[in-house]
């Protein structure tokens, strides 16, 4: 039996290049479709805590611009990012 369909994780990695030349290959081996599949994690903010208005403001900018690591990173990445 031979596979029609390669999944390929993508990402940022140093090695991701290779993952892909890799499944690529494969895929014209075998005459199968390849499938590029990135995952990024969802961060779940609590709903029952209020926040100040300038923190509101500062996640809100942070959903619409995708700056979410910028949040989670400490202190001095957060201020050298403007948050």
């Amino acid at each position: 039996m031979a596979y029609k369909t390669i999944l390929v994780h993508v990402d940022a990695s140093e090695r991701c290049r290779a993952r892909i030349a890799i499944a690529l290959r494969l895929a014209r081996e075998f005459e199968a479709h390849l499938v590029g599949l990135h995952a990024r994690v969802a961060v779940a903010l609590p709903t029952v805590v209020q926040a100040e208005p300038v923190v509101a403001e500062r996640l809100q900018q942070a959903a619409a611009t995708d700056h979410w690591g910028s949040l989670l990173a400490g202190p001095r990445s957060r201020a050298a990012a403007g948050l």
